[in-house]
């Protein structure tokens, strides 16, 4: 059971994508590439998309936590 809207899950894709625009524009899931790359991979991994969406969240109410950042890509071979 999800407790963060689609909007909040929108929401944080698309900032994490405008912090790292290099990053998303190079990254490959399931033979994409780019943006709908990383659209796609959020969506099918729950724990990361989890903790992309915690990390935003922090991010737009100034809290600072333990001093993490977005949530590093799993290394993909």
């Amino acid at each position: 059971m999800s407790y963060f809207t689609i909007n909040t899950e929108r929401d944080a894709i698309i900032a994490y994508a405008n912090a790292h625009p290099k990053t998303v524009k190079y990254f490959e899931h399931d033979g994409l590439k780019g943006f709908v790359a990383f659209d796609i991979f959020c969506t099918e991994n729950p724990e990361f998309l989890t903790d992309l969406i915690c990390a935003y969240l922090d991010k737009t109410k100034g809290i600072n936590g333990k001093g993490e950042d977005w949530p590093p890509l799993p290394e993909m071979a």
